[in-house]
C-alpha cells in the first residue's frame, strides 16, 4: 500500500513557453495519482521544463533558490510579464512558488504568503535525472537533499553518484541484500541473470559482447540507464530508509527516458522499472514511440499520457490520455501523439500523392501517357509496399474493406468509380488509403487538462 503522497496536479503560470496549464496526474476513473505520466511533445515544448517546475515546488525553499540560481537556462518567466507561479498538488495538499522580475533579474519570492509549503509526510524521496546524465561523481554525500538528487536536471554538467561506491554501500547496510540488489539491475538492464557482479575490482557488467567489462568501459546505454538506477538507489539510502526494496516510494524525474536505448529496450524498459520499483512515481519525457508502446504494459488506471503542443503564442497540454493499445510505432508516429505527416520516405510519398491525383481524374481527362504513368506507379509501389504487412493485417484489412464498401455504396461509391475509371488502384495505395481514412475516423480520446 503506498503511504507516501505522490503528486496528483501541477499548475504553470506564466512559466516560459506556458501562459497557463494544469496537468492532472489522476487517473479520471479512479481519482487516484498514476503511477506513470509521460510527457510528450516537439522540441521546444516545455517538457524539461515541467520536471524541473516540479522539482522546484517539492524542494525546501532554501534548496529551491540554489537550484533556481543553477539552472542552465536563465529566464524561467514569459516575456513581458512580471511574475509567475509553480503549484504542485501532493496528496497531502499544495505546494507553491511565486517567480518575481526585478531589475537585476529574477528571483523566487520568499515571503510566507507565496512561498507557501505544506509540510510533506516524511519520508518523500525525489530524486531527478536530466538528458545529460552519464557523468559519475567521486564525491561521498553524507545525507539525502532534494537539490543533490535533482542537480542534473538544471545542470547538465552536475554529477551522479559514483555508481560502485552506491552498490557497495547498499550491499554493507544492516538489511542489503547484495545478491538480490543485483538481479534487479540485471532486469532493468535486460540482461540475463547474473550479469551484474560486484568484486575486488569493482562493478562489472556482462552483456551481449560475452565477458564482464568495468561501468567506464560500458556503451552509452548501459552506463546512462546503469548510472541513474544506482544513483536513485543510493539517494534512498542515504535518504535513511534502509535498503532499497519493493517498498521503495518517492517520486522520480526523468528526462528522455530513451536515452541511448536500442529500440527493443526502450520497448521494455516501462515494463521492467515498474516490477523493480512498483512504489515509485515516474514522470518522464520521450521522443520514443517504442516507449510510448512500453505503457500498455502497464494498467489503464496506473498511467497517464499528456501531450505539449503550441497553440499559438504559447504551449498547451492535452493530458489524461492512455496508452495507444493495439498500434505500431509507425502509426503512433503519425498520430496526434507525434504529428508525423508520414514515416514512408520522400519519393515513395511523392509517387504516392501523384498516383492519388492521376486517379481522382475520370478517364476522359486522362492522356494515354498519364494511363502509362498510373500504371508504372501501381507497379512500383506494389513492389516497394507489398499489399499488407502480415496475414493478420492482412485479415483485418479485408474486414474494414468490406465495412467502409458499405458505407461508401450509399455515399460516394458512385464518384470513386468515375474518378477511378477503368483502372483499379493498387492493392498498397488502397489499403494505405482506407487505413488513413479509418484513423480520421476514429475519435480521439478527450483531452482532460489545458
Amino acid at each position: 500500500m503506498i503511504s507516501t503522497p505522490r503528486l496528483r496536479r501541477l499548475r504553470l503560470r506564466n512559466i516560459r513557453c506556458f501562459e497557463e496549464i494544469d496537468i492532472d496526474f489522476t487517473d479520471q476513473a479512479t481519482g487516484n495519482a498514476v503511477s506513470w505520466a509521460m510527457i510528450l511533445g516537439d522540441n521546444s515544448s516545455g517538457k524539461s521544463t515541467v520536471l524541473k517546475a516540479i522539482a522546484l515546488a517539492l524542494a525546501p525553499l532554501k534548496e529551491a533558490n540554489a537550484l533556481f540560481e543553477s539552472d542552465s537556462r536563465s529566464e524561467w518567466l514569459r516575456r513581458e510579464t512580471g511574475e509567475g507561479s509553480i503549484e504542485v498538488e501532493l496528496d497531502s495538499g499544495p505546494r507553491q512558488l511565486r517567480i518575481v522580475r526585478e531589475s537585476y533579474g529574477e528571483r523566487i519570492d520568499n515571503s510566507a504568503s507565496f512561498a507557501s509549503q505544506s509540510p510533506i509526510e516524511e519520508p518523500l524521496l525525489v530524486c531527478g535525472y536530466g538528458a545529460s546524465r552519464r557523468s559519475f561523481g567521486t564525491q561521498s554525500h553524507n545525507g539525502y537533499s532534494v537539490r543533490g538528487a535533482v542537480a542534473t536536471l538544471f545542470n547538465p554538467d552536475a554529477p551522479l553518484q559514483n555508481p560502485e561506491l552506491s552498490l557497495r554501500r547498499l550491499t554493507s547496510s544492516a538489511q542489503a541484500g547484495e545478491e538480490d540488489l543485483l538481479l534487479r539491475i540485471d532486469r532493468v538492464l535486460d540482461l540475463p541473470e547474473g550479469s551484474t557482479q560486484l568484486g575486488p575490482e569493482g562493478l562489472a557488467i556482462k552483456g551481449p559482447w560475452g565477458s564482464f567489462l568495468p561501468v567506464s568501459s560500458l556503451s552509452d546505454g548501459y552506463r546512462a540507464t546503469l548510472s541513474w538506477i544506482l544513483d536513485l538507489l543510493g539517494w534512498a539510502l542515504l535518504r535513511d530508509r534502509g535498503i532499497p526494496d519493493s517498498l521503495l516510494e518517492g517520486l522520480v524525474l526523468l528526462d528522455e527516458i530513451e536515452q541511448h536505448l536500442h529500440p527493443r529496450w526502450q520497448r521494455r524498459i516501462l515494463g521492467q522499472l515498474r516490477k523493480q520499483f512498483p512504489g515509485i512515481q515516474f514522470v518522464v519525457t520521450t521522443h520514443a514511440p517504442l516507449c510510448v508502446t512500453g505503457t500498455t504494459d502497464l494498467e489503464d488506471a496506473e498511467v497517464n499520457l499528456v501531450h505539449l503542443g503550441w497553440n499559438g503564442p504559447a504551449v498547451e497540454a492535452r493530458g489524461g490520455l492512455k496508452p495507444p493499445r493495439g498500434q505500431r510505432a509507425d502509426q503512433i508516429l503519425t498520430s496526434y501523439l507525434f504529428g508525423l505527416g508520414t514515416t514512408t520516405d520522400d519519393q515513395t510519398k511523392q509517387e504516392i500523392h501523384r498516383l492519388s491525383e492521376l486517379l481522382g481524374r475520370s478517364s476522359q481527362e486522362l492522356s494515354t501517357a498519364e494511363k502509362e504513368e498510373i500504371e508504372k506507379l501501381r507497379t512500383e509501389l506494389d513492389s516497394r509496399l507489398g499489399p499488407h504487412e502480415t496475414k493478420l493485417e492482412a485479415a483485418v484489412a479485408s474486414k474494414m474493406d468490406h465495412a467502409l464498401d458499405h458505407v461508401l455504396k450509399e455515399s460516394v461509391q458512385a464518384r470513386l468509380d468515375e474518378m477511378r475509371g477503368p483502372v483499379a488502384l493498387s492493392a498498397a495505395a488502397d489499403f494505405e488509403a482506407r487505413r488513413q481514412l479509418k484513423e480520421l475516423l476514429a475519435p480521439e480520446p478527450t483531452p482532460t487538462a489545458r
